[in-house]
């Protein structure tokens, strides 16, 4: 049986409400109680051995940054990266191979190559133009990422992402870059095709958009596929082990100060008395009283109309929550269990593609079957196989915990219509039917990966993830879809945004709000708004650790650890020599 009160009380031990709870126990000196309605907390943190037995797949979050994901927590826990909090990167952070042209066009990784020189050289095989653009943004990086840092960092306000873009445009303008004002307001898919010169480029821009979860058609959403990629690419990295043992250790800081997390608690009301929250409701009756506040970290939906209630909300509320967009961002994520890694083709010319972190698989080099695909998903279609753009990726290349001695486990990434846009019997044949495309698809660029190749598969998708109660009805990988009008200060709506709500000492956070969809971002702001509230302990204003130079301290920090162990492994290989 749960304890009866808490200082604060948790709704949903998801990723932002494990990191959320850090930050209230150690710099809130409050007793928290998490409560979490499946069987382990963690959330979009899950590492499962779905495919075969000692195979781990990262059935939710596994495209990480060193500039988003955990640069808050390595700064004011030193010791999550020590219980686990750990990242690595492969050789090649992303690259594509087109089957129509037989080329490929691989980017790589700040730890591998910190100049980025070798980024461009190869992308000079197809445009030398691309490769100058791409080393012009890499030189001004410090402040873009550190404009980034803050996105996931400060509460959004209205015109705030501009105030702080500004400094990024006046750099790249001093480089001869100096960008149209109405390049703010193309698609991802337009602004590609202004920049980038080859298709190639292109098309490597978009699709990776798309897995950041732009809407690539959204006017407004130019920026991701030009000025910020070649900047941030190189950043993208992957947990070690497995995204759970980052969840693990959260785990690990939570019970060294003395917070409670419960399993098998599903919450079914907030306790409001007078317009206050005093506490929450669980589903067999027990109730929890929460002395000072209580965070959901639910969906916005889930929030305001099965805890609040509507007739706790104005008329406005309900309506814009009930026209909130989630059918866009909606994906399969397979794990595939195999006796040897994928082997391309086209490695025999450049062997970096074996270890890649995100590989796009094209049937040709035309940008414009993305927009098709998205079209398609639109009218809650699946896209044809000619139309079908998935990416790959094989961690157990770099990291070998991934899968047992001599195996290995790859992934792919499809976008899908939502759940909703088929029966159970429909996605049931939908799932068979899309693993015999993917690995029909696979081996015209990977020859060995044949159903003989497979030990299992894992079919995890937008039908799947409705396991998280989150992400329904759409089975949305972000909750909401990042329209313009669903973004920033705007997310999920204007009077949800600053994470607090129309009760007294009740706020909502997750991936439906600014700085969600797998990173600290939500639950670190949204401390911050309750700081603000409460008079509790600031981190960010200690000597130190002033924003965002503090944060981008961490992401230089660990890039160089990273870097370093290179240099030791060729060391110890010489040695061996």
């Amino acid at each position: 049986m749960p304890d009866t009160t808490y200082d604060a009380v948790i709704v949903g031990g998801g990723t932002k409400g494990l990191f959320l709870a850090m930050y209230l126990a150690r710099y809130g000196g409050m007793s928290v109680g998490v409560f979490e309605r499946r069987h382990e907390s963690g959330g979009g943190l899950a590492g499962e051995e779905s495919a075969a037995p000692g195979f781990t797949g990262n059935i939710h979050a596994t495209m990480l940054y060193l500039h988003q994901h955990w640069m808050q927590l390595w700064r004011d826990f030193p010791e999550f990266e020590e219980y686990g909090g750990q990242v690595d990167q492969h050789v090649c952070i992303n690259g594509a191979i087109f089957a129509d042209t037989e080329k490929s066009l691989v980017t790589y990784s700040t730890k591998h190559d910190p100049t980025q020189e070798r980024s461009a050289q190869n992308i000079a095989k197809i445009s030398e133009r691309d490769a100058e653009l791409w080393l012009k943004v890499w030189e001004v990086r410090e402040p873009l990422i550190k404009a980034i840092c803050m996105s996931y960092s400060t509460i959004p306000t209205v015109g705030g992402a501009m105030a702080r873009y500004q400094r990024p445009l006046e750099a790249l303008a001093e480089k001869g870059m100096k960008l149209d004002p109405v390049f703010g307001s193309y698609s991802c898919l337009r602004a590609a095709k202004e920049l980038w010169e080859s298709k190639e480029m292109q098309k490597l821009m978009v699709r990776l958009a798309m897995s950041r979860g732009a809407d690539i058609l959204a006017a407004g959403g130019g920026m991701a596929s030009g000025l910020l990629e070649p900047a941030t690419q190189p950043l993208m990295c992957f947990q070690v082990g497995g995204t759970h043992q980052a969840a693990h250790a959260a785990h690990r800081v939570l019970i060294r100060d003395g917070v409670k997390a419960w399993t098998n608690c599903e919450v079914d009301k907030v306790i409001i008395e007078n317009g206050t929250a005093k506490g929450i409701r669980l589903k067999d009756g027990t109730e929890i009283g929460a002395r000072r506040v209580v965070i959901s970290t639910l969906s916005p939906q889930q929030l305001c109309f099965d805890l609040i209630g509507k007739e706790h909300l104005n008329s406005q509320i309900i309506r814009r929550i009930e026209l909130l967009e989630s059918d866009s961002l909606c994906i399969a994520w397979y794990q595939w269990a195999l006796h040897e890694a994928p082997k391309y083709k086209l490695a025999q010319v450049n062997p970096d593609l074996n270890d890649a972190n995100w590989l796009d698989l094209h049937l040709d080099n035309d940008p414009d079957s993305l927009a098709r695909e998205a079209y398609w998903r639109k009218l809650g279609k699946m896209p044809p196989f000619e139309d079908l753009n998935p990416v790959v990726w094989c961690h157990s290349v770099a990291d070998p915990r991934y899968a047992p001695v001599g195996k290995h486990l790859a992934s792919h990434e499809q976008f899908m219509p939502p759940a909703t846009a088929f029966s159970e019997r429909e996605w049931l044949a939908l799932k068979k039917q899309h693993a015999e495309d993917i690995m029909k698809l696979w081996q015209m660029f990977a020859p060995n990966m044949t159903w003989d190749n497979v030990i299992g598969v894992d079919s995890n998708t937008p039908y799947d993830v409705l396991r998280l109660k989150n992400m329904a009805p759409n089975g949305n990988w972000n909750v909401l879809d990042n329209v313009p009008h669903q973004s920033g200060a705007y997310r999920p709506i204007p009077e949800l945004a600053h994470y607090r709500t129309p009760i007294k000492n009740l706020y909502g956070t997750g991936s439906g709000w600014s700085g969600g969809g797998g990173t600290v971002g939500a639950g670190y702001m949204c401390y911050k708004a309750i700081a603000e509230d409460m008079d509790l302990g600031k981190p960010w204003l200690e000597p130190g650790k002033e924003e965002p130079d503090s944060l981008y301290e961490q992401v230089i920090r660990v890039e160089k650890k990273l870097q370093q162990s290179v240099v030791e492994k060729k060391l110890q290989q010489s040695v061996k020599v």
